[in-house]
This record gives C-alpha cells, sequence and structure tokens, in this order.
C-alpha cells in the first residue's frame, strides 16, 4: 500500500519512526502536514517502525536504508515519482521546527506552500523583485505587482508598500 499511496503524488515527504513516537519532532510533523493538507501534489506519512513484539515495516526501513536504531530515528525522506518511477529526492537533516521543516519542502521539491496572509501570486512577484539586478527591472516588477493588488485587495497591497520602500531606500530600508 505505501507504493499505491506515494504514487499518486509528485512528491512524498516520509517520516520513519519509532513504534509510538511523542515528543516535538512527531508534533511538528503533524503540525506541517495539516498545514499542507490542501496542497495538491504532495503527501505527507509516517512509517512507524517496530523492532520488538510483532516487528512492524522493518522490510520497509531496509529497503531504504533506513537505521532502524530508537536513536536515530526519526528518518524523513522526501521522494518524487516525477519521471514515473519512486526516486529518493533527499532526507531531512535538520531541526523539526515546522518552519524548517516547510523551508526543505519548498527548496526541495519547488512546491509553493502558503502561509497565512500570503498571496501565491505576489510572493512570486516578490521573488522576482528581490531577485531583479537593476532598478528598472525591480520598476517593472512593481508595476505588475500593483496591477495584481488592484484584483486582490487590501492584502496584496502591503506587498507593494514594502517593493516601493525597497525600491526607494533600497533593501536595507525595508
Amino acid at each position: 500500500s505505501f507504493d499505491k499511496i506515494v504514487n499518486k503524488f509528485e512528491y512524498s515527504l516520509v517520516k520513519f519512526d519509532v513504534g509510538f513516537p511523542t515528543g516535538d519532532k512527531h508534533k511538528n510533523f503533524g503540525r506541517v502536514a495539516a498545514q499542507i493538507s490542501e496542497v495538491d501534489n504532495l503527501f505527507m506519512g509516517e512509517v512507524r517502525v517496530k523492532d520488538y513484539g510483532d516487528k512492524v515495516n522493518i522490510e520497509m526501513a531496509d529497503r531504504f536504508n533506513v537505521d532502524k536504531d530508537k536513536k536515530t530515528l526519526p528518518e524523513t525522506i522526501l521522494f518524487t515519482t516525477e519521471d514515473g518511477t519512486l526516486t529518493e529526492v533527499a532526507r531531512y537533516g535538520g531541526d523539526y521546527s515546522v518552519d524548517n521543516l516547510r523551508l526543505f519542502i519548498a527548496s526541495k521539491s519547488g512546491v509553493y506552500l502558503k502561509l497565512e496572509g500570503c498571496i501565491k501570486e505576489m510572493d512570486t512577484l516578490a521573488d522576482k523583485f528581490s531577485r531583479a539586478t537593476s532598478k528598472e527591472d525591480r520598476e517593472k516588477v512593481l508595476f505588475a505587482a500593483e496591477s495584481w493588488a488592484k484584483e486582490k485587495g487590501e492584502d496584496a497591497l502591503v506587498y507593494v508598500k514594502i517593493m516601493k520602500a525597497a525600491l526607494e531606500t533600497g533593501k536595507e530600508g525595508v
């Protein structure tokens, strides 16, 4: 059933963990999973590995070269099925804060993870603005942002205000 599930998504973040996980790592992984539940091409799941009693998911851990020692778990792996086969993209090695897990997913997959109050199109323009190398290029992006802000309303105006401030005073002024 593992393959059936992950093959339905472009990306899957799977946490291999002890049989009964507790603590901040487990809670934060769950928080991120709840936050991204509406992202269509991303799955987050957990494989609980039990090395006692009814040994469960040992073969799954072996399949992906996950150390089953409780001291090394959790081990979190980002997979993709982009080319039609399940492929490992990266293993997570940071702390399990919500922000760092989200950053890992977004940076390794390219999947947009919306934060509350953010607008995807405006985030894209803000990124282009920050990468622009000339004042002329930043002005073009600002013009596009102003057009979008007229459609998107008051939340989008915050982006325009920040871009204008950065254009007038430089990045240091923001």
